[in-house]
């Protein structure tokens, strides 16, 4: 017999991973690093570019956790939906081995 199986334990577990990790990137404050390097350099080139380079990390940053924390969401309901179409599948077998309808 030809098809798929899905460890819906596994999926589960990389959602939360997926999450976690969402929660850690959206974390991380690159922009911290650089924050006195405009003072550090005043009328300089690189002090005034300095922000602009912090605005891009923030948002970087930010897009990477969300996109980690739905892409875990995803993996999460999917999951779910695997598991409530198996006990579906489950009922409608048991149904037809007895002769009832599952419905």
């Amino acid at each position: 017999m030809g098809g798929f199986e899905v460890e819906i334990d596994a999926l589960r577990s990389a959602a939360v991973a997926a999450e976690r990790a969402g929660e850690q990137v959206g974390a991380i404050d690159l922009a911290g690093a650089i924050a006195g390097v405009r003072a550090a350099l005043p009328g300089s080139r690189s002090g005034s570019l300095v922000a602009g380079v912090a605005d891009t990390w923030r948002w970087r940053i930010n897009s990477s956790s969300r996109a980690a924390a739905e892409f875990g969401h995803d993996m999460a309901a999917a999951a779910h939906r695997y598991l409530a179409n198996d006990e579906e599948a489950a009922r409608d077998l048991s149904a037809l081995q007895s002769g009832r309808p599952s419905r």
